[in-house]
Parts: C-alpha cells; structure tokens; sequence
C-alpha cells in the first residue's frame, strides 16, 4: 500500500508543478515520487480544492460466519479431526443454511487457530484429508 504523504508535502509538490517549475515528471523526480502521484495531487487538487489523503475505501466483506457459527466449526474440528474444508462448508450450509465457499471457510479454520496436522497421521492420505489441529497460542 502507498505512503500516505502529509498534507505540507503535497502542497510544497503542487506549489512547484503551478509555478512552472516543471512537467510531471520533473516534478516527481525533484520530489522522488512517481509522475502519476504528482498528476493525481494536481487533479484532486483542481477538482475538490483539497489535497488531504483520501480515507481508504476498503470493501467490507459480509460476515458469514458469526460467533455460533465459529463455535459450531470449532466443535466440529475438535470431533471431526479429518473434515475437508468441503465437509465443513457443506456442514455448515446444513445447520445454518448458509452457503460458504471452501475457500472462505479455509480463512475462518485459519482465524480459529486451526492448521492442518502434519506427522504420521497425515501421511498416505490425500492433501484435502489431512487431520486440523489446534495451533497453541504460545
């Protein structure tokens, strides 16, 4: 993610680029940022008359899994060592009636603190059969 420039920077590089003091381009190199940076803060600047950072605009994600789903993943791992991310997506559509992608639910096993087991157990079963075990928090 970029740096976010203080305000006193961006004017000092706009103050350059209106007093003609170069190109786009000149100007980033003189201020070492890239040329669209400068063209961007000319452009905002221009446009809403301010050269404060935009807040970042970060789509938020609905939660599909809520805290009694997260209990009932947790319960399930703990039983049901030998579940596949399918098995616990299917599951939890089951009891919840809400459908989440295997990939989502990898995200939820991970933020639970589950990982896959590696060891004796693992071996000679495919990847996706691999036993969860509780990663300690220590």
């Amino acid at each position: 993610m970029a740096a976010a420039y203080p305000t006193w920077f961006r004017e000092k590089v706009i103050t350059a680029y209106e007093s003609g003091d170069g190109s786009f381009a000149r100007i980033g190199e003189r201020f070492r940022i890239g040329e669209a940076t400068v063209n961007r803060w000319v452009s905002q600047k221009r446009r809403l008359r301010t050269l404060e950072p935009k807040k970042p605009t970060v789509p938020s994600r609905k939660r599909l899994v809520d805290d009694e789903g997260e209990q009932f993943l947790r319960d399930t791992l703990e039983e049901l060592s030998c579940s596949t991310l399918r098995e616990l997506a299917e599951a939890y559509e089951e009891e919840f009636s809400i459908k989440v992608d295997p990939r989502r639910m990898s995200e939820v096993v991970r933020r639970l603190g589950f990982t896959r087991k590696r060891g004796s157990s693992g071996r000679g079963l495919p990847r996706e059969r691999m036993s969860w075990r509780r990663v300690s928090s220590s």
